[in-house]
């Protein structure tokens, strides 16, 4: 009850807010995007609870970035309707030369109305993915480089990706660039030249991990090395990668928790045991409010989280964990019996009760 009552003053505070945003009309609209002007624009519904969530967020990166600006689509139905606006609040990039790029990272949705509308990390968390997404695109989709500017520019985001070209490979150097084309609003992209062999570096800033690679005779190798290089150590599962991840051949260790808090607390101290197992196992974290349905399948009490499970797609086997507590070590044991035979695949019998146990958040 306590929580619920949480979220509907939050809920409340966020509507009271709704008046800070500042809409353009039509007119404002077009003069903010047209000519040679960039600008990052959300297009809203303010009754809706996701659109007053990102309300102040939107107002605080404003201070900052002075290209930001807002649509209310119940007064501008027409413009909203010719830029294709669906849902809400759609945010988009233009660049400018007549290009609109979609921001697909986090808005609101869960992070706000279901878990901690309140939470200044998740507030953070937002304010720094739009803000990220906007210098990202408002840079050459490939910064020209030399070797003064590449150090400072391999850390420049989450996700870096320099073309260290040989002049020769002009099919590499278009490849090259349709790929910084494709992923752009997820990466950063930087090239320049060299007498050696063409060699293409992915920087993965965020679990601190650089790839390499020279062997791009295959025509998918450079798109498969550039993702692969993105993909977190430790992923947010979601409906919109559960395929990708069912399809890798891995198995899926899962972590459930009904916090953003647990669950970037159990990626910083579990992430030397992802790495160690990333050839065969993919480390995952998974919301536990939005996908409460799943734990029941995966034969996890229903409703007592944080919990673990592993899933293995290719054999339809599921091994959930039934210790007290999760930690490092536990999880560590916990994989190794599994691969070693010392646990055996979970059967749809009663689940272990751990109602009365309580588990240490990591």
């Amino acid at each position: 009850m306590k929580v619920k009552v949480m979220r509907e003053l939050c809920l409340l505070a966020a509507a009271v807010s709704v008046a800070g945003w500042d809409h353009l009309n039509e007119h404002e609209f077009l003069r903010t995007v047209g000519g040679h002007n960039q600008a990052l624009i959300a297009f809203v519904e303010p009754s809706t609870t996701a659109s007053q969530a990102l309300d102040p967020e939107w107002s605080s990166i404003s201070v900052s970035e002075k290209t930001l600006g807002s649509v209310d689509c119940t007064s501008q139905i027409q413009l909203c309707k010719d830029y294709d606006i669906i849902s809400y609040p759609s945010i988009r990039y233009f660049d400018g030369h007549g290009k609109m790029t979609p921001y697909r990272g986090p808005r609101t949705g869960p992070l706000y109305a279901l878990i901690a509308p309140c939470s200044s990390s998740a507030r953070a968390y937002i304010s720094f993915s739009i803000v990220s997404f906007l210098r990202r695109a408002s840079r050459p989709t490939v910064t020209l480089l030399d070797e003064r500017k590449i150090t400072a520019f391999q850390s420049i985001d989450d996700a870096v990706v320099v073309a260290h070209l040989n002049a020769r490979d002009t099919h590499i150097q278009e490849a090259f660039k349709s790929l910084a084309s494709r992923f752009k609003d997820r990466a950063s992209f930087g090239s320049l030249e060299t007498t050696d062999q063409t060699t293409i570096v992915c920087y993965n800033n965020r679990d601190n991990e650089q790839s390499t690679t020279s062997d791009l005779a295959a025509i998918d190798s450079l798109p498969s090395f550039v993702s692969a290089c993105m993909t977190p150590l430790i992923g947010e599962f979601s409906r919109r990668n559960e395929v990708k991840y069912f399809q890798s051949g891995k198995s899926l260790v899962y972590f459930f928790a009904e916090t953003r808090e647990e669950r970037e607390a159990y990626v910083n101290v579990i992430k030397p045991i992802a790495k160690k197992y990333k050839e065969f196992l993919s480390f995952v974290t998974v919301d536990a409010d939005e996908y409460r349905s799943m734990t029941s399948p995966l034969g996890l009490p229903s409703g007592l989280f944080p919990a673990l499970a592993v899933q293995n797609p290719t054999r339809g086997q599921v091994f959930p964990f039934t210790e007290e507590h999760i930690t490092v070590e536990a999880v560590d044991n916990f994989v190794m019996d599994i691969a070693g035979g010392k646990v055996k695949p979970w059967t749809s019998l009663p689940v272990p009760d751990r109602a009365s146990h309580a588990h240490d958040e990591l």
